[in-house]
């Protein structure tokens, strides 16, 4: 009964011949045609997260996105901080090195080399490179202390500034370095600017100057 249901099987495929041999069709059997391959959906735009500074990412068509930036924050990623900018070189704490090798002291005194004729030097930069720089005027035999001098700076896209202590020694000697350090306003923000926030440049153990700064959004 099985070999009955093969041949007639074979016979309605026309796979038979007259004599009961199993003929091929020309070229063989035609594979079956491979189902299509699917089409990967494309990536969200908001993965991985291009907006910064705690900017929310929506996803648009197109592949497209858009940051809704926080407060303060502009740019298609949130990468500026617009605000207005104070700063003041607020105080020193702890001695300063003498760093020219010169008597600083007022005439009279019996210490030696102990003071520094101070300059601060602070330049704050905008995100496109545009640069803005305040100087105080040389503290001469300048220990330690209340300085107080601030510098507005304006409104702009700020993005860091730079604290430089100098131990400056008049005109015809270049300046020596006592030290330097940078800050980022970026990452930190503009605030309503109620208060002052601070920064610190070290020195030594236990020196440093102390930094005081505003930055107020709109």
């Amino acid at each position: 009964m099985k070999t009955m249901n093969v041949v007639i099987f074979l016979g309605l495929l026309g796979l038979l011949t007259c004599s009961g041999a199993i003929k091929l069709p020309k070229g063989g059997f035609e594979p079956e045609p491979m189902p299509p391959i699917p089409t990967p959906k494309p990536t969200p735009a908001c993965n991985p997260r291009p907006c910064r500074n705690a900017g929310v990412c929506v996803n648009l068509a197109n592949n497209k996105y858009k940051c809704n930036c926080k407060r303060g924050y502009y740019g298609t990623n949130c990468e500026m901080a617009y605000g207005y900018l104070t700063i003041m070189a607020a105080k020193q704490v702890g001695n300063l090195p003498d760093l020219d090798g010169y008597e600083n002291q007022p005439l009279g005194s019996d210490l030696s080399g102990d003071y520094s004729d101070l300059q601060v030097k602070i330049v704050a930069k905008q995100y496109h490179g545009y640069k803005k720089e305040f100087k105080t005027p040389v503290l001469y035999n300048f220990l330690k202390g209340d300085i107080n001098r601030s510098y507005y700076y304006g409104g702009g896209y700020w993005d860091s500034f730079e604290v430089t202590l100098y131990d400056y020694d008049g005109l015809y000697k270049a300046p020596q370095k006592i030290a330097s350090s940078s800050f980022s306003l970026t990452a930190q923000g503009p605030n309503d600017a109620s208060y002052w926030r601070a920064f610190y440049v070290f020195s030594g153990p236990g020196k440093y100057m102390q930094i005081l700064y505003k930055f107020r959004w709109i």
